[in-house]
């Protein structure tokens, strides 16, 4: 008997995890938000390298989630709204001239950022 639930419980570290990452889109804009773990963290980070955006939420030596993401562009028109499952959102927009507003935990921020083509813009927000 010993031997059979030793061998369950060695199968069961090997049970591959399975990423809640995917990728959505909003008004033709594709993104993908998380990076929650190390696991995840690792592999949005890959996923992400072929975006034009990467924003990152933290508060002092910690990560955020939640936080409420709105893009207009030069014209004032929605690009795309959504709220980050993680620290992390990768952006996919065109090149041009955006507002990036985050929101959450009684703050906001807001930047005007330049999407250039073939290199990645990086924002990073820090809650007090």
């Amino acid at each position: 008997m010993k031997k059979i639930i030793l061998i369950i419980l060695i199968q069961g570290f090997f049970i591959p995890t399975v990423s809640a990452l995917q990728v959505e889109e909003f008004l033709g804009v594709s993104y993908i938000t998380g990076g929650v773990g190390i696991d995840e963290e690792e592999q949005i980070k890959e996923i992400g390298k072929s975006y034009t955006l990467q924003v990152l939420v933290a508060q002092k030596h910690k990560f955020l989630s939640d936080v409420s993401i709105t893009i207009v562009d030069a014209e004032n028109n929605l690009v795309l709204e959504t709220k980050m499952n993680g620290p992390y959102i990768f952006i996919n927009l065109e090149p041009g001239k955006y507002t990036l507003n985050a929101e959450g935990f009684g703050e906001s921020f807001s930047r005007k950022i330049k999407i250039k083509v073939g290199k990645q813009q990086k924002q990073v927000f820090s809650w007090p």
